[in-house]
């Protein structure tokens, strides 16, 4: 069984590192060999902050080479720009290779069989935006539907935001929690959902809004896609909530992943915010695209000081 696990809202510096460092040793003994960490690893992007997030890392027994992170709000909004949060992503394991737990730019793929991964971080204030709310650039979005474009009738594609798509899933109206267009309503969102109608993709996982993932609306399918919300390591929220996250588990030959919600303080898995994320081929853990895809297919975003190139992952090799 290939174990996958997704937390989100780690907020190092505010979330007590025992919350967190209980999580990632659950992880462990759960079986995840992968981890996707969507967003707000710290909570104002410290230097003290990122070097906590990686000790703690580096300290459990999942290799920091199996981490993929994205950029949350709460990573580029507190005065750090799009290349300065890549160089904390790259400092935690200086022995590992950094593609494969960084952010080298703004969106990036990575395969584990016929599941691909498409990482969409978000644009902070810091970068000369207004402040976080989701947003994407033009560059960003030409990006992500090449990519769906490319893949969708050849493997599993899964979006992985911190943000919600609009009117998807539980908590994704509220002004501050959706994918916008440089905080221009929804219209990203919308133009998300248009896409994916004509390029179905399987699954979108996102974070963000703490608690709503403490909800059956938590996983939503819409326009044949299922929205996962993807709880919170963190435990407030306004109102304290457990320390929650998703496991994502599914054999060979499997048509459908099982996405299990696991409460890291009970210890206890909770039927009532899981749910299956029903596959359009078969899981292959083997598989791999027939060629490796040209640099020219998916245009490089560029973010003046951070050359924001293109790289396209596996687990073991990189292309790009």
């Amino acid at each position: 069984m290939t174990v996958i696990w997704v937390p989100t809202d780690t907020h190092s510096g505010k979330t007590s590192n025992s919350n967190i460092s209980d999580a990632i040793s659950d992880a462990k003994s759960i079986g995840a060999e992968y981890v996707f960490l969507l967003g707000d690893v710290t909570d104002n992007s410290t230097d003290a902050q990122w070097d906590n997030i990686w000790n703690l890392i580096n300290n459990g027994e999942i290799p920091a080479n199996r981490w993929y992170m994205l950029a949350g709000n709460h990573d580029v909004d507190y005065g750090k720009t799009l290349a300065e949060v890549e160089v904390q992503m790259q400092r935690g394991n200086p022995t590992a290779d950094y593609y494969l737990g960084t952010l080298n730019s703004r969106a990036y793929g990575v395969f584990i069989g016929n599941l691909l991964f498409l990482m969409m971080s978000d644009i902070g204030s810091a970068d000369g935006y207004p402040l976080c709310q989701g947003d994407w650039t033009d560059e960003m979005m030409s990006w992500w539907k090449d990519a769906v474009k490319q893949y969708y009738n050849k493997c599993n594609v899964i979006t992985c935001t911190h943000q919600h798509v609009y009117d998807t899933n539980k908590g994704s109206t509220a002004s501050d929690t959706f994918i916008s267009y440089i905080n221009r309503d929804h219209e990203q969102s919308d133009e998300i959902v248009n896409w994916i109608q004509q390029y179905p993709i399987v699954a979108w996982l996102n974070g963000h809004t703490h608690g709503s993932s403490r909800d059956p609306n938590g996983i939503a399918t819409k326009y044949n896609c299922v929205f996962v919300d993807c709880d919170s390591i963190a435990t407030w929220n306004g109102t304290y909530n457990p320390t929650d996250s998703k496991f994502l588990m599914v054999n060979s030959s499997d048509t459908e992943i099982q996405v299990k919600h696991y409460n890291h303080e009970t210890n206890e898995w909770e039927s009532d915010y899981s749910g299956t994320i029903p596959l359009k081929f078969p899981f292959d853990p083997t598989w791999t695209p027939s060629v490796p895809p040209p640099p020219h297919e998916i245009p490089c975003i560029d973010f003046g000081k951070c050359k924001g190139f293109r790289r396209w992952i596996l687990p073991d090799k990189r292309w790009g």
